[in-house]
């Protein structure tokens, strides 16, 4: 999937959520806040405070409604508390777990100023620059390298034309870079021990550069190759990574970043984390 913004076309970034906690979690707090667990509209936040007040709890009946809690999605409490009274701690309790795919390094940048109430885990372009420098240690025209990152491993996030020439400027840097090297020292920062040997083998056999490529990344990778390269990482770069938030954050990142004055490219991740957040969450986020 791809967008058009400002005559360049950029791959979508894609949400999975892996997890949500349910609003129970945040009932039990605001029941606790308010000594209230009797007046719950949800049988398991009532069957939790009375058990909390038995001196011989039975465990697994304590262990089941601790698991119903957390599937529970309806709470008029909750929704008042975070909404018309603005109890901003309750919505603290509430968690979403969320798998990006595709969204720049430029995003995170702006994702760095929401810290607050948000972990990120991002992949790693030191270990995980391998395939771009294979494909360029194994090609000995832009016609080879261009063909081998755009099969298996574009790192960038525009397409058609704009991608052909982010790929023109990587393989002129890299260019530059080998050429302020010495004989073998490419090789070296490159590849472990054992794809050096497997590389020096099949180049001697001439059995192609797509061959070749395809077998170094089928071998042992070196873990750091990115320590050597990482200065050919633009803004434009894709990365994939976690992000929990608690949802006080996650409200405040989507009025934020669902806003006209955001940065088109958080605004399209904005959108796509809401397209796959439960509707019981989104009803305490978008009010009708």
């Amino acid at each position: 999937m791809t967008y058009t913004k400002y005559g360049i076309t950029y791959k979508k970034p894609e949400a999975h959520l892996l997890y949500t906690s349910g609003l129970g979690v945040a009932e039990v707090a605001a029941r606790t806040a308010y000594a209230s667990f009797d007046n719950s509209d949800n049988n398991e936040v009532q069957t939790f405070g009375h058990l909390l007040n038995i001196d011989e709890t039975d465990n697994v009946q304590f262990e089941k409604v601790k698991q119903d809690i957390l599937n529970i999605e309806e709470s008029k409490l909750v929704d008042d508390l975070i909404n018309v009274y603005f109890h901003g701690s309750i919505a603290e309790h509430i968690s979403l777990q969320f798998y990006i795919k595709n969204t720049s390094r430029a995003c995170l940048q702006e994702l760095a100023r929401h810290r607050i109430g948000v972990s990120l885990t991002v992949q790693s372009t030191r270990y995980t620059m391998s395939d771009i420098m294979y494909a360029f240690l194994v090609t000995d025209t832009f016609t080879e390298f261009n063909y081998l990152i755009k099969t298996y491993c574009n790192p960038f996030m525009v397409t058609d034309k704009a991608l052909t020439i982010e790929i023109s400027q990587l393989y002129d840097k890299l260019r530059f870079q080998t050429m302020e090297l010495d004989e073998w020292e490419l090789e070296d920062l490159i590849l472990s021990k054992t794809n050096l040997e497997t590389y020096k083998e099949l180049y001697s056999n001439n059995i192609g550069y797509e061959k070749i490529f395809l077998a170094l990344k089928e071998g042992k990778q070196k873990r750091n190759v990115g320590d050597a390269f990482k200065w050919i990482v633009t803004d434009n770069w894709s990365v994939d990574l976690m992000i929990t938030f608690n949802l006080r954050s996650f409200m405040h990142f989507q009025k934020l970043r669902n806003s006209g004055s955001a940065y088109f490219q958080i605004r399209e991740l904005s959108n796509a984390l809401l397209d796959v957040t439960p509707e019981y969450i989104k009803n305490l986020i978008i009010k009708k």
